[in-house]
């Protein structure tokens, strides 16, 4: 969670019974809108035009060659699948009902709450997003999502997270940003934008 490993996640995931598991038990709990459906292991080499995942692509260096040995025809269709795929996918409202019923102890119980809230108060991505618009006294419990850019066009640069402010209060924000053909930072600060804009508005 802290991380962002994806590894961990799989294996976390299997445990439990698999993405379909995940799911059923997301709508068991009132949070629609939000879908897993495959592990991390299979979604992201199909988004490059690979097979699942390999131990010999083990390793940034080795994953990367190859992705580089994909033919390019395939990796530009695989791009444009990944846009249009519905599976693994969430909607912002989703999104801030799961945080809604996160910090009202309807996911787990309030000790477990209170551990996964803390975890996400420590992560180490996405600091430029939602977390710099976090206002003095207060905390941003987050997790920021990036989908690797291929031919120009960056397929998912996300945050969502709960606000806690100095007086107590708690906001859910989600953002979004899907099909974006600006660089890393541009796409950060449209993220924490959003966040000042909410945190003004709270004022």
């Amino acid at each position: 969670m802290v991380d962002s490993d994806n590894t961990a996640a799989d294996a976390v995931m299997k445990r439990i019974g698999g993405p379909g598991v995940v799911t059923s038990w997301l709508e068991g709990k009132k949070v629609k809108g939000v879908s897993v459906d495959r592990y991390e292991r299979q979604l992201q080499p199909e988004i490059d035009g690979l097979a699942s995942f390999r131990s010999a692509w083990k390793g940034q260096a080795a994953y990367d060659t190859a992705v580089a040995a994909v033919p390019p025809a395939t990796a530009r269709a695989a791009a444009s699948a990944y846009l249009a795929d519905r599976r693994d996918t969430a909607t912002p409202i989703g999104a801030v009902r799961f945080l809604e019923a996160l910090a009202q102890n309807e996911l787990l119980s309030p000790a477990y709450s209170r551990r996964l809230n803390a975890l996400m108060t420590r992560s180490s991505t996405g600091l430029a997003r939602l977390a710099a618009a976090t206002p003095p006294g207060g905390t941003l419990a987050h997790k920021a999502g990036t989908g690797r850019t291929a031919f120009g066009v960056n397929p998912a640069t996300n945050d969502i997270g709960l606000y806690t402010l100095k007086d107590g209060r708690r906001i859910a924000v989600t953002v979004f940003l899907t099909g974006s053909t600006q660089d890393a930072a541009a796409r950060e600060a449209v993220i924490a934008e959003v966040g000042g804009i909410v945190m003004a508005a709270a004022r």
